[in-house]
């Protein structure tokens, strides 16, 4: 039986960081498991890369995006959403009705 994955996001360190909780749920919605902290271990040259930290379904990776999003996470700067892209073009509509209405000039739509 596959568990579902859930990561948990709040504020940490007064907000300076954020804390990752990362659980499972059996079949029945109770949590059965708990990621325990990471730990590092030196990385030598050539050696070869061990297992993944972890690996999640596509279900859990979106949880992890909702997650970061609620927390006010966005995408660096060049990466645009539908909704900001309409704004942008409802903004740019308003711009061009008031132009024409101040030069009293009809636009093209």
């Amino acid at each position: 039986m596959r568990r579902k994955q859930e990561i948990h996001l709040q504020p940490g360190n007064f907000g300076r960081s954020v804390e990752v909780r990362v659980i499972t749920r059996n079949a029945d919605g109770d949590v059965d498991f708990e990621a325990l902290p990471l730990t590092f271990e030196k990385f030598e040259p050539n050696q070869e890369w061990r297992a993944p930290v972890l690996e999640m379904d596509r279900d859990a990776a979106q949880s992890l995006m909702d997650e970061l999003w609620r927390m006010g996470y966005r995408p660096e700067r060049g990466h645009v959403t539908a909704s900001q892209i309409a704004a942008t073009e409802k903004h740019l509509d308003d711009m061009r009705a008031i132009v024409s209405k101040l030069v009293k000039v009809e636009l093209p739509t």
